[in-house]
This record gives C-alpha cells, structure tokens and sequence, in this order.
C-alpha cells in the first residue's frame, strides 16, 4: 500500500511539473506586444511674408491722362514770304526767219561818223625777167656689163651682193632671209638673219686673197648673177645655205636644194626658228 501511494504522489508530481512547464512554455511563445507608434503630421509651410507693392514712380509735371493720349503737337513754321514777279514780255522768233542784223554805225571821238574806207589797190606785180629754161639732167650712163669671168679680191655689199673689180656681182641660185628671219651667231643673242648672213659673208671673202665669179651655164650675158668660189674652191652661194644663212632659189636651179635640207634638219641658222 506504502508503495502505491507513493507512484500516486509521483505521477502527481511529474504531472505538476508537466503542466508547469507547458505554462512556462506558452508564456515564451505568446506574441508580445508592438509599441504604439503614434503618426506625426507633417508640418505645414510657414507662408512667405507678403512683400510691399511697390510704389508707381512719380512723374514731375505728368500731364493729364486725357492729354496723354492725344497725338504731340507739330512745330508750326512761318509762312514763306510772297513776292510779285512782273511778266517778261516774250518776243519769240520763227525757226525759219533769221533775225536781221542791226546797223552799227562807228564814230570817232568828235562824234562825226567813220565810213568803210576804200580798199588800197594792190601794188602791181614786179616786172620779172624771163627764166632761163633749166638744164635738162643728163641721163645717167648705165653700168659696164659684168664680164663672164671675174677674178679678184671680193667684199660684202649685200646678204647676197659682192663687188668684185668695180662691179656689183649677185651669187646665182640662192635668196637672201625675210626680213624677220632670225639667227644666232655662234652662242650669242638671236639678231635678225639679213644683219648675220651679210656678217659671215664678208668674213668669208676677208679670209679669201681671190675670188672667181663664172657666168652660170645657160645665162645671158647680161645678167649680174654669178656663180663665185674663193680661193679654195668653195661655192660661196652653197656655202650660205648650207649654214642655214640664205635660201635655194628654184627659180634659177636646183643645185642648193641638198644643202638647205641638210640645213633644215640640223636646225642651222634661220631654220632654228622656222
């Protein structure tokens, strides 16, 4: 019995202690509390302090609204002065009447008119002797005839003219530059080809103690046309086209047309600027 009583009072106990615990434990578990939180309304803008209007400005002497609005009075001007113009008589002319030409009578100082004197007669003529008759001029003697043959010192007298024993000679088959032909002796400037061929021709007979001019075969005798060597048998007419210092003339033969291709295609002389 001892031993029953004492299960009873244990289980009793570890009941109390159970339903102790479980009190403890929904103590613990039980929410707590949220503090009150208590809204706080925003505070309101203070208003800006009203600020004074400001004054309209003061006008010294303002004039009255109504004046105000009318138009600023214009300047008034004096009256121009007004002055009478008397009419001019007008006394038109016809175009086609000529206005005569008033009388002008001269007086002298004593008042007494002067009247138009008349003209003094012109003297007469000077009697004149008859005149000679004049002299007839003496009509001029035409020049020797250039013999076939000539042989001699020669110089320069043209681009294409020589004298030779007081005759003028012109080298057969060749024509003298154009006058703006133009030609460089040596290095030198450019100068026109009538100045330099005339040049080089008179040096040539300078350097030549004889010179022999042969009438052309065919030519009349007449003719001044000669062809010329110097003293080394050089033709001097194909020696100037050969230098590009004169031109063949066909007219009178063919014999220099070689020469003045060679001239042409080494660029000599005038063909330098052709």
């Amino acid at each position: 019995m001892r031993k029953w009583l004492l299960a009873c009072v244990g289980l009793a106990a570890a009941a109390a202690v159970a339903l102790l615990l479980a009190e403890q434990r929904a103590e613990l578990i039980k929410p707590m509390p949220l503090p009150a939180v208590t809204e706080v309304a925003p505070e309101a803008p203070s208003p800006a302090p009203a600020l004074p209007e400001p004054a309209p400005p003061q006008q010294e002497d303002a004039p009255p609204q109504q004046e105000a609005a009318l138009p600023p009075s214009q300047p008034t001007l004096p009256p121009l002065p007004e002055q009478d113009i008397s009419v001019q008589p007008v006394h038109p002319v016809p175009d086609y009447r000529t206005a005569p030409v008033p009388h002008v009578t001269m007086e002298d100082r004593n008042g007494n008119p002067i009247g138009r004197s008349a003209a003094a007669p012109a003297p007469p003529a000077p009697a004149t002797a008859p005149s000679a008759p004049a002299p007839s001029p003496r009509p001029q003697q035409a020049p020797p005839p250039v013999p076939a043959t000539l042989t001699g010192p020669a110089q320069a007298t043209g681009t294409t003219m020589l004298a030779l024993q007081g005759h003028s000679v012109r080298l057969f088959g060749i024509a003298a530059p154009a006058s703006g032909d133009r030609c460089r002796p040596g290095t030198g400037e450019p100068r026109p080809c009538t100045e330099v061929t005339q040049r080089m021709l008179a040096d040539r007979l300078a350097h030549s103690a004889n010179v022999t001019c042969a009438l052309p075969p065919g030519a009349s005798a007449g003719t001044p046309a000669r062809i010329c060597l110097d003293d080394k048998g050089v033709d001097i007419a194909g020696f100037l086209v050969g230098e590009g210092l004169a031109l063949d003339d066909p007219r009178q033969t063919q014999d220099y047309r070689s020469a003045e291709g060679v001239a042409r295609s080494l660029k000599k002389g005038l063909w330098a600027y052709r």
